[in-house]
């Protein structure tokens, strides 16, 4: 009888709370925003009233049967307000400033000083993060962050009670391909080590290429190319350009393909037909595409940074930052040697049993019942 009211009570609260995912804009293939679709779905699946509050949506982003609220005037007190934090901006300062009962889901600002060389504005903005965002810091009763890596951060600025939920994903993204690209990769009889990016400084692609480059020269392996999936945006022109300089001067053209921005299906074509994962990043507040990776079942060679080795528990050859020629070795290890890759490769079933979207979501669901 007991268990009869219990579950008649939870019914009653979801159908009283609204839940509002709030994120500054949608673009179509980015994380953040299949993380709020994933969560939005979840949500609503479950009984409560869900939406989701942007500032703007990409063209090319889908919101078929998706509640947007686009005025923050028709948000009251009683709904619970889930704030997608990556930096500051307009958009972010004004449901701070409200008086909302909200959750900042703080996925990951990158330090300002990768970006010092490549682009002032940028770093001006990414410097002054930080200070901004603890202005705010009496008022942010609840944080969840993306990793225990995030949360040491905020701990380390002054922050308490912060929870640790990782990214909501919804694998069933990663099921169509673009079978035209697939056939075209298979048929090309190639081998592909790829790596998934925005091309930043941090994420590292310059010193990936230089990697490569090294592999190349030290074992005369043929038919084999990098690929650099992620698009290129403005700030990081500067950046891109100097890796097409190093290119340029190594005669990689044909060999390193830059993607830019691509879909869904291009990417997980690429990720079918990848022998190695590859990442020289040196900031992570989760990554992400290295859990994609883990799903394509995609051997992963990576450099030690940030929550990397958090995220996919050290199943992987880690590589200490720099060791170039170490890394270069791993390469030509796993492409070389099948024990090394089972035994990267046996691991993973956990990794993702570590990121099922039930057990996360049931995370938030008791995090939120607190609230």
């Amino acid at each position: 009888m007991f268990s009869k009211f219990l579950e008649l009570s939870r019914v009653i609260l979801k159908r009283q709370k609204r839940i509002i995912i709030a994120v500054s804009h949608l673009h179509n293939n980015d994380s953040v925003s299949n993380c709020v679709f994933s969560m939005f779905a979840n949500f609503q699946k479950s009984g409560y009233k869900t939406y989701i509050l942007t500032d703007g949506i990409d063209a090319d982003v889908k919101i078929k049967n998706v509640e947007i609220i686009n005025n923050i005037n028709n948000i009251n007190k009683k709904d619970i307000v889930i704030l997608h934090y990556g930096g500051m901006n307009d958009f972010i300062r004004k449901i701070l400033e409200k008086d909302f009962n909200f959750v900042v889901y703080y996925h990951n600002v990158t330090p300002a000083i990768f970006f010092k060389d490549y682009s002032e504005d940028f770093y001006n903005w990414l410097i002054n993060d930080d200070i901004e965002f603890l202005k705010y810091k009496n008022k942010l009763k609840n944080i969840v962050c993306v990793s225990n890596y995030s949360r040491n951060k905020l701990l380390g600025l002054g922050f308490n009670n912060i929870a640790v939920i990782p990214i909501l994903f919804d694998f069933s993204h990663f099921e169509k391909i673009n079978e035209d690209l697939y056939k075209k990769l298979r048929e090309s009889n190639c081998r592909y080590l790829v790596f998934t990016g925005i091309v930043l400084p941090h994420k590292n692609q310059l010193e990936l290429i230089k990697i490569f480059h090294l592999f190349l020269t030290k074992y005369s392996i043929p038919n084999i190319k990098l690929i650099l999936i992620g698009k290129i945006i403005e700030q990081s022109k500067n950046y891109y350009n100097e890796c097409l300089r190093y290119l340029e001067k190594y005669k990689l053209n044909d060999k390193v393909i830059f993607t830019d921005k691509i879909s869904d299906y291009d990417r997980n074509s690429y990720y079918r037909c990848a022998d190695i994962y590859v990442s020289a990043s040196l900031h992570e507040g989760f990554g992400i595409p290295l859990v994609e990776a883990v799903y394509f079942n995609i051997p992963i060679v990576s450099y030690i940074a940030g929550a990397i080795s958090e995220t996919i528990d050290n199943c992987a050859k880690l590589i200490e930052v720099g060791a170039c020629e170490k890394f270069a070795d791993s390469i030509f290890e796993i492409l070389n040697n099948e024990e090394t890759r089972k035994k990267i490769l046996e691991q993973y079933n956990d990794i993702l049993k570590k990121y099922s979207p039930s057990k996360i979501f049931d995370d938030w669901q008791n995090y939120i019942k607190n609230i």
